[in-house]
């Protein structure tokens, strides 16, 4: 694809190693260069240039109309045409034939000074930048490009320093088969797929490597890995129809979380396809390898009475077993809590909240926990008196997860926790 900037710029030659010294010249000027030969068929250069991604293709034009004909070279022209590439035509004699059906951006003699050639680089160089500048969409595959993703993920990052919710990142590459018109038709397919499949607020966007970016904002590890899987089942049973037979695809993936809005968009794209992210959360569709990872839980008791709250701090501190590293902390009333901003980090929490308190009951600070805040982060048990089932149904309709009725034994609460984690007895 066309919209990840390499630091040099990079030009591709299709002839033979003895009608140009391209090492020494592209040494000289700083090019990155790749030299293909032109014996193989159109769809071989059509995905050399796909994985190289020039800012230049340079062809010796007699060498390639010996195993390429004009209407090939047509379709050569065409395919870099819509990834802004320029095309230089270097020949021998200039058959203005030929060349008026060719319609390369340029035509230079075999003999041409390397300055000259120097020049028309940099000028087509200078060109696609300014058309990548401008574009958002990447032409190939219909979706947002490096640059609209890189806005987009500074966005998230100012969002989060307001609101305290983490947004996340997804790289996701398909896997490759050996045909390389069946690898187009099953991006197609996947491209699709996701747009079908993905929130409004989602960012699907091109990345690099034929890869794919996916930007999920308000969304914590723990939903993007259930989402990626899900999606990587449903994706698996796809049926792709090609020559006239069905194949099926698949993809891999590797998330991260991004809790802290100090890092910049460049360090986040960096992180998304790093070697330490991929040897950390890489995931397949038969499960998650994040089962065992230990995750942070926030613990919360809003309780008035001094030596429940204790009690619960002693008692739950090791709650999910090796599963959570637990911090608990203590409140008096609602107003307390709130007022505290322990509340907002970007962490998952657990509230466990007496139904009548001082100043703010727990009915109150539910009903302002699901108004004010992201509820997938905050899991809400209120524990009461014994009374009527209008009170359950009250809690509940607030918001609470739970209700436990006093008195209560310690076994039972940690069950009910337990089952809210989705931690199950073994």
């Amino acid at each position: 694809m066309i919209d990840i900037q390499t630091e040099y710029p990079t030009v591709m030659f299709i002839g033979s190693e003895e009608k140009f010294n391209y090492q020494n010249f592209c040494d000289v000027n700083n090019y990155q260069y790749k030299l293909v030969k032109p014996n193989q068929n159109i769809l071989g250069l059509f995905e050399e240039i796909d994985l190289f991604n020039p800012d230049v293709l340079i062809i010796f034009i007699e060498e390639i109309l010996n195993t390429i004909n004009i209407e090939r070279f047509n379709q050569l022209r065409d395919f870099c045409e819509r990834r802004y590439i320029s095309t230089i035509c270097i020949c021998i004699t200039a058959d203005q034939m030929t060349m008026s059906a060719l319609m390369p951006d340029v035509v230079l003699s075999e003999s041409v000074a390397s300055i000259e050639l120097q020049k028309y680089i940099n000028k087509f160089l200078q060109r696609r930048n300014q058309i990548q500048e401008q574009v958002l969409i990447d032409p190939i595959s219909g979706v947002y490009n490096f640059r609209y993703l890189k806005n987009k993920v500074t966005k998230q990052l100012e969002d989060l320093k307001r609101s305290y919710e983490s947004f996340s990142m997804v790289y996701v590459k398909i896997d490759q088969k050996q045909d390389y018109s069946l690898n187009n038709l099953t991006e197609k397919s996947f491209i699709q797929f996701l747009k079908r499949s993905l929130r409004s607020s989602d960012l699907l966007a091109h990345y690099k490597n034929n890869g794919f970016a996916l930007l999920l904002p308000k969304t914590v590890k723990e939903d993007g890995i259930k989402l990626m899987n899900r999606l990587s089942i449903s994706f698996s049973e796809l049926p792709i129809s090609f020559d006239n037979r069905i194949h099926y695809a698949s993809f891999h993936f590797n998330l991260l979380e991004f809790p802290d809005p100090s890092i910049s968009a460049d360090e986040c794209l960096t992180l998304l396809t790093s070697n330490e992210m991929d040897s950390m959360n890489q995931f397949d569709s038969s499960a998650s390898k994040n089962e065992n990872m230990i995750r942070r839980l926030k613990v919360a008791v809003i309780n008035e009475d001094r030596l429940i709250r204790e009690m619960l701090k002693h008692q739950l501190s090791d709650l999910g077993g090796k599963l959570y590293d637990v911090e608990i902390k203590v409140f008096v009333d609602g107003e307390e809590f709130l007022n505290d901003p322990w509340h907002k980090q970007n962490e998952r929490y657990l509230l466990i909240i007496d139904r009548i308190l001082p100043k703010m009951g727990g009915f109150e600070i539910i009903r302002k926990m699901r108004t004010n805040y992201d509820r997938r982060k905050y899991l809400c048990l209120m524990i009461g008196s014994k009374s009527s089932d209008n009170d359950v149904a009250i809690a509940l309709l607030s918001g609470a997860n739970d209700y436990l009725e006093k008195p209560f034994s310690l076994k039972e609460l940690r069950l009910r926790l337990n089952r809210m984690l989705g931690i199950t007895a073994k």
